[in-house]
């Protein structure tokens, strides 16, 4: 899946913008097209938010005003952080010695795609940790910024409208045991609340936006979820060969990585401005985002450095479902 963003990077030939959308690649979410990426701001981005109120009537040659429109904002705020590492280049010989037959490493000197090739095997690591953070970060925790599972389950100020729901059943323990059919306990809790929880927007959502609803689970879970499905119903179940289906009320579970175990989060997400989760990224216009430089003169090692900036949002909490 290509990754666009607005405007075009200017480092070293379109250099940064290869490393963000190489490093997304490896993004779980966003691979599964579950990500909507905002670039092109330095510090804040708004999301504007209207919820107008009933304003239907019947025509007349006069009518009068009804209903209102009450207008608010969700605020992408970016956090800086940076990422350094030392590295021999002798290491990485093979992508840069046939551009540079003779004499030491010049990086800025290399072709672009050999630049972005040899900054993806210093920076590859970003790729698992931006997967990671997006969903589970935390500041308070020592994180550069919130992940939006741990902004949706502060539940502090508009987040707080998120339907939240007791788990009925423990799913795992510790990652090396469970209860299958508590999965499907808590899937069914999740549904009940999304469609009769007494939130009729979330209703809405759930039923007109089913095919970008979406659940995210741990590994545990999901492994518990395709054991159910295979033990449980023997004459109509899974082939035991198989994992058995990623999705509940045909509507697609993503595994992800250190998703914290016995929690369910559901929403609608998309790869476009119409998903309730966002990220939102540095400006790639910035010259001085990525740097390779000798550590010091009489050295051999060279470091790299890339600036980052990022936030997370959900746009509308109340659409969002989360047993825990």
């Amino acid at each position: 899946m290509a990754l666009t963003l607005n405007p075009t990077p200017l480092y070293g030939g379109e250099v940064y913008g290869k490393i963000v959308s190489k490093l997304f690649q490896t993004h779980k979410l966003y691979q599964a097209g579950k990500l909507y990426v905002q670039g092109g701001f330095k510090y804040k981005f708004s999301i504007p938010l209207s919820d107008p109120t009933y304003a239907v009537q019947a025509a007349a040659p006069t009518p009068t005003s009804s209903g209102s429109l009450n207008y608010k904002d969700r605020v992408l705020a970016l956090s800086d952080y940076m990422f350094y590492q030392e590295f021999n280049p002798r290491v990485l010989e093979a992508y840069w010695r046939p551009f540079q037959p003779t004499g030491p490493l010049v990086f800025e000197q290399l072709p672009a795609d050999v630049q972005a090739n040899m900054l993806m095997e210093i920076f590859g690591y970003l790729g698992q940790y931006h997967g990671q953070k997006d969903v589970t970060g935390s500041k308070s925790g020592g994180d550069f910024y919130d992940g939006f599972l741990t902004k949706i389950t502060a539940a502090s100020g508009d987040y707080a409208n998120a339907v939240t729901v007791n788990l009925p059943g423990t799913i795992s323990t510790g990652g090396t045991s469970g209860t299958a059919a508590n999965v499907l306990s808590a899937f069914n809790a999740a549904k009940q609340a999304a469609m009769f929880g007494g939130n009729p927007q979330l209703q809405i959502a759930y039923i007109n936006r089913d095919a970008d609803w979406t659940w995210i689970v741990s590994p545990q879970t999901a492994t518990l979820w395709g054991d159910y499905q295979k033990i449980n119903q023997v004459y109509k179940g899974e082939d035991p060969t198989g994992r058995g289906k990623m999705e509940f009320d045909g509507r697609p579970i993503i595994v992800q990585p250190n998703f914290p175990e016995n929690t369910i989060f559901g929403t609608y997400m998309t790869a476009g401005t119409d998903s309730n989760v966002w990220i939102g990224v540095a400006d790639t216009s910035d010259e001085n985002t990525i740097n390779v430089q000798r550590v010091q003169n009489n050295s051999e090692l060279y470091f790299a450095k890339m600036l980052m900036k990022r936030d997370t949002a959900i746009v509308r909490p109340e659409h969002c479902v989360i047993v825990k």
